[in-house]
């Protein structure tokens, strides 16, 4: 079973599955920061820019939180007798193209449809890189 490490303990999954793999390149979730446009406007524009500070604060801060949150939770997996599953190189290389597969269909839509799924989606992974 794949599922991100810190949602296997508040799930109780470790208590129906006792193996996991742990080295598979998947996102937990994604964090948004989102106020009515109409309810910002009406904000002072000092308060505007305190929130937009803190907010870029917070969202860069967090992943290093996040992997505390990750250690802790595969070690209180394992002490509960989980065992996690690295993928041989050339598996996880099987299942990252498929991702990537995945992230192209996903970019190609937004496109189409006049959002801005490229200049999203290169953000993101330089962002994500940082942490890897």
């Amino acid at each position: 079973m794949y599922s991100p490490q810190e949602s296997l303990l508040p799930q109780k999954l470790h208590e129906v599955s006792k193996y996991s793999t742990a080295n598979l390149n998947i996102n937990s979730f994604i964090m948004l920061w989102v106020i009515n446009k109409d309810v910002w406007n009406t904000i002072p524009a000092d308060l505007q820019e305190i929130m937009v500070r803190v907010g870029k604060e917070v969202s860069y801060d967090f992943p290093q939180q996040l992997i505390g949150v990750f250690d802790s939770a595969r070690i209180e997996l394992e002490k509960s007798g989980m065992t996690f599953y690295e993928l041989p190189a050339e598996e996880l290389e099987r299942m990252n193209k498929i991702c990537e597969n995945v992230s192209a269909e996903w970019v190609a839509k937004m496109d189409k449809q006049g959002l801005p799924g490229t200049e999203t989606y290169q953000a993101f992974s330089e962002a994500l890189n940082k942490y890897r």
